[in-house]
């Protein structure tokens, strides 16, 4: 038969059951169930300690790199990006994992590339840090002022040739 659950809390729930063979645990206030109908409480087992690893992604000019992907792989894998503050937070990683973090972004190169913490015992920090990236930016405009859409290159230690039109640049 069916159970209808009426509150949940983050470790608890509760309701009424339907069902005659309702599991209870021994030594509980009501140890069978009594009738047609019966309350309940779920004790969700929430004891297993966990850990997590934060840190700060930011360039070599010590400036906040927003929208970095931060991965972690090997006992448990996700990816979470950067916030607007250059920080991340990878949570709920169980105690004697084995996980591999890394950075990526386009085609910034971060160091460390990849950090490896082969048994998590401890919330851990790591930091990565790359490259300011070179901008260039402004608006090419025609005699009168009018801006215009052309190709722009350029050389040296880096090349690039970007086309990019809108009304302001």
């Amino acid at each position: 038969m069916a159970s209808h659950w009426t509150r949940s809390t983050p470790s608890n729930a509760a309701g009424v059951t339907y069902s005659s063979d309702l599991p209870a645990t021994t030594g509980a206030l009501r140890s069978k169930i009594g009738g047609s109908s019966d309350a309940f409480v779920l004790k969700i087992g929430m004891g297993q300690e966990s850990f997590g690893i934060t840190g700060q992604v930011t360039n070599n000019l010590n400036n906040p790199l927003t929208g970095v992907a931060v991965s972690i792989s090997g006992t448990f894998n996700r990816t979470v990006h950067t916030d607007a503050a250059d920080n991340y937070s990878i949570g709920g990683l169980v105690p004697g994992g084995h996980f591999i973090l890394s950075a990526q972004r386009g085609s910034f190169v971060f160091s460390p590339s990849s950090f490896e913490f082969p048994s998590l015992t401890q919330n851990e920090t790591l930091d990565f840090s790359g490259p300011a990236p070179l901008v260039i930016s402004g608006t090419i405009k025609d005699t009168a002022g009018n801006p215009i859409s052309t190709s722009v290159s350029i050389s040296g230690g880096a090349t690039a040739t970007v086309q990019r039109w809108n009304s302001a640049n």
